[in-house]
Order: structure tokens, then sequence, then C-alpha cells
């Protein structure tokens, strides 16, 4: 976590993250933007307390994917739409949209 914050204060952006070691399945606030760098097996069991942390209209970035496992990661969130994929040699992420 010392690093989120210590990269946060380099970008300029340290007034608007959050970073906690709090369980994601005993988060109650949600947020605009919600950023994850999991494996997708962790993904897998995450999802649900991930996506409810989105508030509507709001988005999530999901990276630490390998390129062929994108799909199976924006199935995991059928309420949400997918906007941009990247991809860096063989890594990936995924930014997508809670519907309203």
């Amino acid at each position: 976590m010392a690093a989120t914050r210590a990269n946060a204060s380099v970008n300029g952006v340290d007034e608007f993250i959050e970073a906690s070691l709090t369980p994601v399945g005993e988060l109650k606030k949600t947020w605009p933007l919600v950023l994850a760098n999991l494996q997708l097996a962790v993904f897998e069991r995450c999802a649900p307390d991930i996506g409810r942390l989105v508030e509507p209209g709001g988005r999530i970035c999901l990276s630490g994917l390998l390129a062929e496992q994108v799909d199976s990661c924006i199935e995991l969130w059928p309420d949400f739409e997918p906007m941009e994929t990247l991809n860096l040699d063989e890594l990936a992420s995924v930014s997508m949209e809670r519907k309203r």
C-alpha cells in the first residue's frame, strides 16, 4: 500500500486515491473508478464484490490478464459494458463502464 500512495503522490493524484488492505468483501462504499490488478483466477472469485463497488455509470479498469483471458474476464461482469482493451505483448487490460 505504501507503493500505491507513493506512486499517487509522484503522479499528483494522491488526494484522489483511496488504498486499503481491507478485504474486498468487507468494503461498503462505491466509487466512480475502481482499479484492480489481479490474475483471472482471483477475478473469478471476487467479481461480484469488485463489481458492487463501482457506482452506476462508473468505470472499472482490470489488469493482470493474459491477452487470451480478456473475453473470459469481461464475461464475469454482465452489468458492465467493455470500453477499451489494451495489449502489451502477452499482457492485457480492459476498462468497462457500469450500466446505469
